[in-house]
């Protein structure tokens, strides 16, 4: 129960500040390192459903944050659990960075079977999220200029999310 407390309760302080989703990834990793993949997945379950909740009833409400509570599970912990447990399992960190690697690279497929172009998708996304805050920016861009700079970002974003993946992984 404490494991599940600590793991909801910094995913939910990564909000205001992100450096927390280590230690929320850390507390499922040391768990699932000690115990196993199902203890690793109780605490999965137990902190996904206080995310949920919290979700559910904040205030706060945006998409954004839900987006980042429902990345929380599937990005962070879930290859967490099975990073560890094959870390767990072989002891050799090799085949653990690798497996870090190959999640990494099914959810950039599972991400291109679903969206159809994750360029466009990216794109979409990041129109609702970037392009308001550079609305506000001290020095504002031309429409041209913030069109160019939303369109290079698209087409790296799904790299850039895959390497974040095994860098979160491997880090936790």
């Amino acid at each position: 129960m404490q494991a599940i407390l600590v793991a909801a309760a910094a995913a939910v302080l990564a909000l205001l500040l992100p450096l927390l989703s280590h230690i929320s990834g850390a507390v499922v990793a040391l768990v699932t390192l000690r115990r196993g993949y199902q203890e690793g997945f109780v605490i999965l379950g137990g902190a996904g459903a206080i995310l949920a909740l919290f979700g559910y009833f904040s205030t706060v409400g945006t998409p954004l944050v839900h987006a980042f509570l429902v990345s929380t599970i599937l990005v962070v912990w879930l290859p967490v659990v099975i990073t560890a447990e094959v870390l767990r399992r072989s002891r050799d960190l090799g085949r653990a960075v690798a497996m870090a690697g190959l999640l990494a690279v099914l959810a950039m497929v599972i991400l291109q079977i679903t969206v159809g172009d994750p360029v466009v998708w990216w794109r979409g996304m990041l129109d609702a999220v970037l392009a308001p805050m550079l609305d506000e920016a001290p020095v504002p861009l031309s429409d041209a200029d913030k069109g160019r700079m939303l369109d290079s970002l698209a087409t790296v974003m799904s790299g850039f999310m895959a390497a974040a993946m095994v860098y979160s992984t491997t880090i936790n």
